[in-house]
C-alpha cells in the first residue's frame, strides 16, 4: 500500500463529482472515478481492495473496487457522512448526518447494514482503535465523544469534550484519542483507558480534521474555512505527541477538511514544520 491517494470531491479535470486517484511516485492524477453526488467521507479497506465513499445527500455508501475503479454497489444509509473500516475489513462504520444520530455498521461480506448504534446529535467523524475493539464518534451538536464496543455494537460511555467536535483520530498505540473541536478551536486528548479528557490543546481557528503519523509522533489538524475576527489563514497545525503542543503550521488551500485516514499506517513524519508564526507557501 501507499502507492495511491484518493481524494473525494470534484473529480480533477472532468467537471463531475467523484474520486480522483493520485499516484504517489509521480504525484499525478492517474484516474477519476465518477460517482456523482457530493461525497463527504471516504475510507479504504486495509488490503487496498475496496473504497467506501459516503454520499449524505444521496443517502448511501458507495462501494468501489479499488483495483478496477468500478462501482460495485451502494449501501443505503440515510445521511451517510464519515466512514472507517475495521482493521480486519469485516465491518464498515458510518456516521449519519442527523440530529438523532446513529452509527451504521455495514457487513462487508453482504454489503448490508447489520445494525445501527444510537450515538449523539449530528455525529461527524468516526475512528477505530488499532485493535478493532472500540469505535469513537465525535458528536457535533452534543459536544461529546461516544465510545462504542465493536464486539457487541453497544455504547460503553460518552465523554464530554470541546464545542462542536468534528473529527477524531486514535493514536497508533491505542492509548489516546484526539478530538478536533471546531467551535472551541482546540483538540481534546482523551485517555482511552479511563475515557476522560486529560489535556486540551488550543489550535488555530475552526479545526475540521485530524491525522496521526504511523509512528504516532505527530498529529496534523487542518483548520480554517470560516470568517471571523480571530480567524487565521487556512492551514494545517502540527502537534507533537510527546509534548502535546503546536510545534508549527503549514498553509493549505481554502477550507481544508480531513475526514478519514490521510496519513497512512507506517508513514514517516515529514521534515519539522516551520514555526507557528511563519507560513509555508511551497514545499520541495
Amino acid at each position: 500500500l501507499g502507492t495511491r491517494v484518493y481524494v473525494a470531491g470534484a473529480a480533477a479535470g472532468v467537471g463531475i463529482f467523484g474520486v480522483a486517484v493520485i499516484e504517489t511516485v509521480g504525484n499525478s492524477v492517474i484516474a477519476t472515478i465518477p460517482l456523482g453526488g457530493n461525497p463527504t467521507g471516504m475510507a479504504a479497506s486495509p488490503d487496498g481492495a475496496r473504497l467506501y465513499v459516503t454520499q449524505p445527500f444521496a443517502n448511501g455508501v458507495q462501494v468501489v473496487n479499488a483495483v478496477t475503479n468500478a462501482l460495485i454497489t451502494t449501501v443505503a444509509v440515510e445521511g451517510a457522512w464519515a466512514v472507517v473500516v475495521h482493521p480486519d475489513s469485516s465491518k464498515v462504520y458510518v456516521t449519519t448526518d442527523r440530529f438523532a444520530g446513529t452509527l451504521a455498521v455495514i457487513d462487508t461480506a453482504t454489503n448490508t447494514v447489520a445494525t445501527n448504534v444510537p450515538v449523539g446529535n449530528i455525529p461527524r467523524g468516526v475512528a477505530i482503535n488499532p485493535a478493532g475493539t472500540r469505535a469513537y464518534v465525535a458528536n457535533q451538536s452534543s459536544n461529546n465523544l461516544t465510545v462504542v464496543d465493536t464486539t457487541t455494537n453497544t455504547v460503553l460511555t460518552t465523554v464530554p469534550v470541546g464545542t462542536s467536535p468534528y473529527a477524531v483520530a486514535v493514536h497508533s498505540s491505542g492509548s489516546r484519542v484526539y478530538v478536533a473541536n471546531n467551535g472551541s478551536s482546540d483538540v481534546s486528548i482523551v485517555d482511552a483507558t479511563s475515557n476522560t479528557v486529560v489535556q486540551t490543546v488550543a489550535v488555530p481557528s475552526y479545526p475540521r480534521g485530524l491525522g496521526i503519523t504511523g509512528a504516532g509522533t505527530q498529529v496534523y489538524v487542518p483548520y480554517g474555512g470560516q470568517a471571523g475576527p480571530n480567524a487565521q489563514p487556512d492551514g494545517v497545525a502540527v502537534l507533537g505527541t510527546g509534548c502535546n503542543e503546536v510545534s508549527g503550521v503549514l498553509t493549505a488551500g481554502m477550507g481544508p477538511i480531513g475526514l478519514g485516514l490521510f496519513i497512512g499506517p507506517g508513514g514517516e513524519p515529514p521534515p519539522p514544520p516551520v514555526p507557528l508564526t511563519t507560513h509555508v507557501t511551497s514545499i520541495e
